[in-house]
């Protein structure tokens, strides 16, 4: 099942669910690590022009500022890019770009040394991966996940409601256009866990968001919160929720042959 079909219906799927997106948080994790990865592998983000495509709520946007990147950052949900802003202000960076628009419909005004692109729903169509190759002139940065694993919760309430978990391999559906391409890249994969915290209201909210998302749109509110009750730190005040993730991170370079 698709999940959107036209530009405004992309537009308010993104939007309704940028209040409870994850957000930049002030420590060392799992961004970080990705970046390290990237930065290990040759891939120079200082002083150089960089396109965050599908920047989201800002988690590696504000970092790529942090490195001294001339950032741009685009997402076609306008409250995505405003709470991006937004956090950046709270960080004390103001030189990033922002641009409210869909990927296809983008005509950047200068060339990209570096794209950054991570989990970016954009990349489901030939012509988009063919302008993603297109656009920079150094360094293709691309994270997609090789296995998607939902958090606890969420598995229960997906078996309860008897709906099945949406896939998401979009690492290696990358890494096979690529190689039908006869492309060269390198693949980095990496395994961890990651760990969000929801208040009371959010844990609840984000669940509905999912259960809809998967077909059940009407979901029982104690049903929700039964599946919750066991994520409740009373020393937090929040629904702590460790989930496992597989990613990998894909490096490509323009051939200066080509």
């Amino acid at each position: 099942m698709e999940i959107a079909k036209t530009r405004q219906e992309l537009v308010e799927f993104w939007n309704q669910r940028a209040e409870h997106y994850p957000r930049f948080h002030d420590e060392d994790g799992y961004e970080s690590l990705m970046l390290s990865v990237a930065k290990e592998e040759g891939v120079e983000f200082k002083g150089k022009r960089v396109l965050d495509l599908g920047c989201g709520s800002g988690m590696y946007t504000i970092r790529l500022a942090r490195e001294g990147a001339q950032v741009t950052g685009l997402d076609i949900s306008d409250r995505m890019l405003a709470i991006n802003q937004a956090d950046a202000k709270a960080q004390g960076i103001d030189h990033i770009k922002y641009v409210n628009s869909d990927w296809l419909e983008y005509e950047p005004a200068e060339p990209f040394e570096v794209v950054f692109c991570s989990m970016c729903p954009a990349m489901k169509e030939d012509k988009a991966k063919v302008k993603l190759l297109g656009t920079p002139t150094e360094a293709l940065v691309y994270i997609g996940f090789v296995e998607y694993f939902a958090p606890k919760p969420h598995e229960d309430l997906l078996e309860h409601y008897k709906l099945e978990r949406k896939l998401f391999r979009s690492g290696p559906d990358m890494a096979d256009w690529l190689e039908a391409r006869g492309e060269r890249y390198n693949r980095h994969p990496r395994r961890g866990y990651w760990t969000v915290r929801h208040s009371r209201q959010e844990g609840p909210e984000w669940c509905r968001t999912i259960l809809g998302d998967h077909g059940e749109p009407n979901p029982d509110p104690e049903v929700i919160d039964k599946a919750l009750a066991p994520f409740w730190s009373e020393v937090e005040q929040a629904y702590i929720i460790t989930t496992p993730y597989w990613v990998e991170m894909i490096i490509w370079r323009p051939d200066p042959k080509r």
